[in-house]
């Protein structure tokens, strides 16, 4: 089995993602990133045969970190695999708690940390994906070069996601409130 972590959006983040998913769809017929909920990625898939225990420590993770805010700061792409997304600024907060996670996870779990992860890891929402050639990603990124996506987004809800098999799709499994103490 393998698990991954994310932060899931409230829902100005949410409806934002949605609309430029839809948008996507319309104009360019990519749909891949319409099957998963709108997230961003803080550990990246790693196998595990202690499932409970890493449900636990992502319950622990939830309650000791407190509510936060993204800024989204435009529309990017990661070229060399044409994945287009909405770019989330830099944030000390997501760095430090994506950082704490992986060393948790190696220490308590035994998990690799993926290749992209680490102190300059890049947060990102999925916009389009997997469905796109290079040239339909050259339109999306034309398509969307003057659009103005500066917004603050509330971070309340991590999420806990799950692939039972290689061949089979992942599952948003778990969501569990980040802690509200101010």
């Amino acid at each position: 089995m393998e698990v991954a972590f994310s932060i899931l959006l409230d829902s100005a983040g949410y409806n934002l993602v949605r609309k430029y998913q839809l948008k996507i769809r319309q104009l360019f017929q990519a749909k891949e990133t319409l099957l998963l909920e709108p997230h961003s990625t803080i550990k990246y898939a790693f196998e595990t045969n202690n499932f409970e225990g890493i449900e636990k420590y992502f319950d622990d993770v939830a309650r000791t970190t407190e509510v936060f805010e993204i800024d989204i700061d435009g529309i990017s792409a990661f070229e060399e695999n044409t994945v287009v997304f909405l770019n989330i600024a830099k944030s000390e907060q997501l760095t430090n708690m994506h950082l704490r996670i992986l060393m948790d996870l190696k220490q308590n779990f035994n998990a690799s940390q993926a290749e992209f992860e680490g102190p300059s890891f890049h947060f990102h929402i999925t916009l389009a994906y997997k469905d796109i050639t290079k040239e339909t990603f050259k339109k999306i990124m034309e398509h969307f070069k003057d659009e103005n996506t500066q917004v603050k987004l509330a971070v309340k809800q991590l999420g806990l996601w799950v692939r039972i098999a290689p061949e089979d799709r992942w599952f948003l499994y778990k969501i569990s409130s980040l802690s509200q103490h101010q």
